[in-house]
């Protein structure tokens, strides 16, 4: 029987080419994980593409003296509490110390580890997470309520006032107040001016974020 003439197998070598392109071009879109999902076999997973969820630990900066005034401060509410005592100004004054002493780009840990005061933290969220000193206050005076609000505000509300009224329009000094004295009336009065300061500027965003803090306050 004749073999296949020249056209049958230019045909032949047209048809393999083709397959070989296409091939190729399946591989080069799979990427460098084409051999790793060609090793599956059946009833296998695939391998996870790409990077996957973050499993490493964040690298944080923090503030490790204003830190330590706060779990101070957790500390000697802790010990009051168990003698049955009120809320012990030496408290208040370390939680207010690691404002002052820290700036406003700092962070701390919101809540020491061991958690010696013994506030809420469901699920151990607050004690993994990093957030400015003042807040960090702020969540404690939320926590003690009405009792705790009262007692930081027969201590710092009146300093709090003789700031804004030594300098009522100095922006710099009014983030400093509204920032070192959270929860009194003067450091509400401090973010409402920054908030019509930055609004008259065109800084809405800001104007905005200064309201909110307002609020909080």
């Amino acid at each position: 029987m004749p073999g296949p003439g020249p056209m049958g197998r230019r045909r032949s070598r047209s048809r393999w080419g083709r397959i070989l392109r296409i091939a190729c071009a399946l591989i080069a879109a799979a990427g460098p994980h084409a051999g790793l999902l060609s090793a599956v076999t059946p009833g296998q997973s695939p391998p996870q593409l790409g990077e996957g969820p973050l499993r490493n630990d964040t690298f944080v900066p923090v503030h490790a003296e204003a830190e330590a005034l706060l779990r101070e401060g957790d500390e000697q509410l802790a010990a009051a509490r168990n003698a049955g005592k009120a809320i012990p100004p030496t408290a208040l004054d370390a939680w207010r110390e690691a404002i002052q002493i820290s700036a406003a780009t700092d962070a701390v840990a919101v809540i020491p580890a061991d958690n010696p005061a013994e506030w809420p933290d469901p699920g151990g969220m607050l004690a993994r997470r990093h957030s400015a000193p003042s807040l960090a206050v702020h969540m404690r005076l939320t926590e003690l309520g009405e009792q705790g609000y009262r007692a930081w505000l027969e201590r710092f509300a009146p300093l709090a006032a003789d700031s804004l009224a030594a300098l009522p329009y100095d922006p710099r000094a009014l983030a400093r107040l509204e920032r070192v004295y959270p929860g009194t009336p003067a450091a509400a009065i401090a973010a409402l001016r920054l908030s019509d300061g930055a609004r008259e500027q065109g800084r809405l965003d800001r104007a905005r974020s200064y309201l909110e803090r307002a609020r909080q306050h």
